[in-house]
């Protein structure tokens, strides 16, 4: 007897199936790796909502969070 064992992909977001080996998205929010499955029109979606904040961002040095203190000055450059 044969057994053959298939995996498949889904989004975490909508269980829809993600077609071939879609790339697995890792980010960071707050002290906080994550991972996430998305089918391309999520991925598309999630990219259009980010990009107006990734570009008003500045790339970071390190890899910690810290939330800006509103009591602190701010110092920025």
């Amino acid at each position: 007897m044969v057994r053959r064992v298939l995996t498949y992909r889904v989004s975490d977001l909508s269980g829809e199936p993600v077609p071939g080996h879609g790339p697995t998205l890792v980010f960071g929010w707050g002290r906080m790796a994550y991972e996430i499955d998305l089918t391309e029109e999520e991925l598309d979606e999630l990219d259009r909502l980010i990009r107006p904040y990734l570009a008003a961002a500045r790339p970071s040095t390190t890899h910690g969070y810290t939330r800006h203190d509103p009591t602190r000055p701010r110092h920025d450059g």
